[in-house]
């Protein structure tokens, strides 16, 4: 039985990131990130002090927050089973 990941990287409320971010980890964001986000097999958790303005690609996205402002590409799976138990939201229409 698989455990799951508890360990992740960690960007703090006063660190501001521009630029291309990558890893192999988990990366949970409370600062400011403005760019690329490169995770393919792993989750993206954006604090509820995060900005994120960036192409993400990742395994999963929390959201705890309401920062997330992009108009740039969110590449994460489309069928919700394969992002539990992490949380989604439906688009509104």
């Amino acid at each position: 039985m698989d455990t799951p990941k508890t360990e992740f990287a960690h960007i703090g409320k006063s660190v501001i990131i521009k630029g291309e971010l990558s890893g192999s980890e988990d990366l949970y964001i409370d600062g400011q990130v403005e760019g690329s986000i490169e995770l393919s097999g792993n989750r993206l958790i954006i604090g509820p002090h995060g900005q994120v303005r960036a192409n993400v690609n990742a395994k999963g996205v929390v959201v705890q927050g309401s920062s997330m402002a992009t108009s740039a590409p969110l590449n994460v799976p489309s069928s919700p089973s394969q992002l539990s138990p992490w949380v989604t939201s439906s688009p509104s229409a």
